[in-house]
């Protein structure tokens, strides 16, 4: 980020401290969208989700029917 949110401005001493708290908020939001990428590659190929949610009440296409059903 080239400049912290406005609301570090509302920090102590925002002069000084909004840079390395920015700094230190950017870092760990780029760790944990590593890890959950991470878990997303681990995880994708061991089991095929199947369709979770229940029976179609109606079809948007009249033609259009759901692989399951």
């Amino acid at each position: 980020a080239i400049q912290p949110d406005e609301e570090f401005d509302e920090l102590p001493l925002a002069v000084v401290t909004k840079w390395p708290v920015g700094f230190f908020q950017g870092s760990m939001l780029m760790i944990y969208r590593a890890y959950t990428g991470v878990l997303d590659l681990t995880f994708a190929p061991i089991t095929p989700v199947t369709m979770l949610s229940p029976e179609p009440r109606y079809l948007l296409f009249p033609d259009a029917e759901h692989d399951e059903y």
